[in-house]
């Protein structure tokens, strides 16, 4: 979830609101504020959920559908939403995705060449 942006883009009703707890005590237009930014986040955060968990959806079916790829590009596949960072270098070699799936290095390079 991402409040920092709310925050940035009313930037100026953020720091009157901050002001007006110092002048008049007035927490309960902070709080109120500030709930409209989470309710705001949320949303965002949940719609980007729902992207990314249909886009996995669309690849696991093109995954299963090709005739290249076996159960260990499967798994590494499933594995990705674990990293999302995810790079060659990073996988094969930092994280050693031999080793989880029972490949050789080599092996595992191909894997991720296969599920890209």
């Amino acid at each position: 979830m991402y409040l920092s942006g709310y925050l940035k883009q009313y930037q100026a009703e953020y720091y009157r609101q901050l002001s007006n707890i110092r002048s008049e005590g007035d927490w309960e237009s902070w709080v109120a504020f500030f709930l409209e930014g989470v309710a705001i986040a949320a949303s965002g955060a949940e719609r980007s959920i729902i992207s990314i968990a249909s886009l996995m959806s669309t690849d696991r079916h093109r995954l299963l559908a090709s005739s290249k790829v076996g159960p260990a590009s499967y798994r590494l596949f499933e594995m990705l939403p674990m990293m999302p960072r995810f790079t060659y270098v990073y996988y094969v070699i930092m994280y050693g995705a031999h080793v989880e799936l029972a490949v050789s290095p080599v092996n595992a390079g191909h894997l991720v060449g296969a599920v890209s």
